[in-house]
């Protein structure tokens, strides 16, 4: 404004004649100066300066009483300063703690924020968008055939979560690949870190299941939920099952020196308890279940004593049979003594 006034002024000098000129420059730079700004004056007057058009109004505001802070850049829609025409603000806010004083800056937009390809700006299609509604807070990305992809070059950097709430992933599917042919991605819950070689590590409970039926069963006690680590539902399918090393097995019957119950006491234990000895019963399998390596170790130590009578038993046969055989071969001769007289 002021380069257009004195354009003016020195095209229309030669019209004008001594005195004339004088007073008529002198006017005019009074009214020019008198609202002229110098970039401090602008920042420091106290008061609004905007920029003002049909359907929009930029502003700058140090007044520290005004709603849009002390310092404060604006920029209104609609060619007003309503609130509710806010689009974007930028403002300095102090702030204190119990530790220091810090000054801070502070950019709102009323709207959306949108981050565009770096190597298509026209692809209005292929872009980051960033809002809030009356329901929730948004982070969108459209168009790129990878989705969103949010990374750290410094290591364990990256946190998601809510401190007064659940945190809920709505997909059909979630993928965690590292990438790499021999990279395995690992992940840790209630655990510091993963435990080496294993993609998933649970410092805790482990429920597979949606009915909770374990959860509700009654025999389930609070000691059997504290010594268990994994509850599933359903049925386990596996090509195999290994357990880890006991220090508790049956080849103990196999030694010399070991007793194992006779037949008539085993036929009477049975008959009065309805199942075999170190086996749980019908009753406390509906109750409350039974361990497997606790059931493996009656099992066996039951079919290796029966395999122990077996053998005895087997013994006393070929005994038999030979004294049978023996006895046999006598009435043989004796017949044909007999046979002999006659």
């Amino acid at each position: 404004m002021i380069m257009k006034n004195v354009n003016y002024v020195l095209g229309n000098c030669k019209k004008l004649s001594g005195i004339k000129f004088i007073l008529f420059a002198a006017v005019l730079l009074s009214t020019t100066l008198s609202y002229s700004q110098s970039y401090t004056e602008l920042f420091t007057d106290a008061k609004d300066d905007y920029t003002r058009a049909n359907n929009w109004v930029f502003s700058i505001d140090d007044d520290v009483s005004d709603q849009d802070g002390p310092g404060a850049f604006s920029w209104f829609a609609n060619g007003g300063r309503d609130i509710n025409d806010l689009m974007m603000s930028l403002s300095k806010r102090n702030t204190i703690n119990d530790e220091d004083y810090r000054k801070t800056y502070e950019l709102k937009i009323d709207g959306y924020l949108t981050v565009k390809n770096k190597n298509s700006r026209w692809a209005d299609w292929d872009n980051l968008t960033m809002y809030v509604d009356g329901v929730a807070s948004h982070i969108k990305s459209s168009g790129d055939e990878d989705g969103l992809f949010i990374s750290s070059n410094t290591g364990n950097k990256i946190s998601l979560g809510d401190g007064n709430d659940e945190v809920a992933i709505n997909s059909k599917k979630l993928i965690l690949d590292y990438g790499g042919t021999n990279d395995l991605a690992q992940v840790a819950i209630n655990a510091g870190n993963p435990v080496n070689g294993a993609a998933l590590t649970v410092g805790g409970m482990t429920y597979i299941g949606n009915s909770k039926s374990i959860e509700s069963n009654p025999g389930i006690s609070n000691d059997l939920k504290e010594d268990c680590s994994l509850f599933v539902e359903k049925q386990i399918l596996a090509s195999d099952l290994n357990i880890i090393p006991k220090q508790y097995w049956m080849d103990s019957v196999f030694e010399s020196d070991y007793k194992k119950m006779d037949l008539d006491t085993l036929e009477g234990y049975v008959k009065e308890n309805k199942h075999l000895p170190g086996i749980v019963s019908e009753k406390e399998v509906k109750e409350k279940g039974y361990k497997i390596h606790a059931f493996n170790t009656g099992l066996l130590q039951n079919v290796e004593e029966l395999l122990l009578h077996i053998i005895d038993q087997n013994k006393k046969n070929e005994a038999l049979s030979k004294k049978i055989e023996v006895l046999t071969r006598k009435i043989e001769v004796l017949e044909s003594q007999s046979s002999q007289h006659k």
